[in-house]
């Protein structure tokens, strides 16, 4: 996967080492996709009337993949939410993000790496990856602090070994657990999934397989 990672990483401005956590994190490195069928799915999503107008739309997005040709209803597999390909993209995620990442007209997240790796950049670059930063570091505290100073609603003073970062305090389990400084890059991964635990999780994963593979 060497080279479509590369080639993914330097067109869109986004390090390798979040690219594969994503990839990792979604579909276990493009093992495990989901063999349900993506119509049905979302129809059920939809019927069921908790998030009916979320999935309704993704209903209709689904449609409007089959209707250009990206692929034929039998193809058309995922997960039990509805995510497809080693992305995990939703439909609506597909139609705004989803690239080419070899050229050959096609943006095939089920079964080309080149194109997966691109579609992952393609997000991140898209909703404001910074790749001169780093996602945060986790943090501990001489003393107690309030958790109402935590949260991404909570901008805190630059620092500038951060570059002159914005930064947020992140404490995801509150008063039990770990804290973390977090960089815009943190909240870029948030609108992914919107869970502190998950942008957590894939920064600590990055910094990870960055250590195996190096700068």
């Amino acid at each position: 996967y060497h080279l479509p990672l590369a080639k993914a990483s330097k067109k869109f401005g986004v390090q390798k080492e979040y690219i594969l956590a994503l990839w990792g994190m979604e579909s276990s490195f493009g093992n495990y996709q989901g063999n349900f069928d993506m119509l049905s799915v979302l129809a059920t999503l939809a019927f069921d009337g908790r998030r009916e107008k979320l999935f309704t739309q993704e209903f209709v997005n689904a449609m409007r993949m089959l209707d250009n040709g990206t692929l034929k209803r039998s193809e058309m597999k995922g997960s039990w939410a509805g995510a497809m390909g080693q992305t995990q993209f939703m439909p609506t995620a597909y139609l705004a993000y989803a690239a080419d990442g070899d050229n050959d007209g096609k943006k095939d997240i089920w079964n080309n790496e080149y194109d997966a790796f691109a579609s992952i950049a393609s997000y991140l670059s898209t909703v404001g990856w910074d790749n001169q930063l780093p996602w945060g570091v986790e943090v501990k505290f001489n003393n107690s602090i309030d958790l109402s100073f935590s949260g991404l609603d909570q901008e805190i003073e630059k620092l500038d070994k951060m570059r002159n970062a914005n930064l947020w305090l992140i404490r995801p389990d509150k008063e039990v657990g770990r804290a973390f400084l977090v960089t815009n890059n943190f909240r870029t991964l948030m609108d992914w999934n919107r869970s502190n635990n998950f942008g957590v999780s894939i920064g600590k994963f990055a910094d990870r397989i960055l250590m195996g593979i190096g700068q």
